[in-house]
């Protein structure tokens, strides 16, 4: 494929992950892109949790028991 330029601050001060798919267009990741970057994209947050039950988070992550991300509150 061809190279795709991604600015590199917004990619790592909001943690993006970049997943490929077969089934896209450079268009179709351009505009995902602009959607992320503008806000207008935001993670599903499936559970928050308090710190002290983070086995039981990565226990969720592992089985997929949980859709979305899971927030560990400190």
């Amino acid at each position: 494929g061809e190279p795709f330029p991604l600015p590199y601050q917004p990619a790592v001060s909001f943690e993006l992950d970049i997943l490929g798919a077969r089934a896209s267009t450079m268009a179709d990741l351009q505009a995902t892109v602009a959607l992320i970057l503008a806000g207008r994209v935001r993670p599903i947050v499936g559970a928050r949790l308090p710190l002290a039950r983070a086995n039981e988070a990565l226990e969720s992550v592992r089985t997929a028991q949980e859709p979305g991300r899971i927030v560990l509150i400190p």
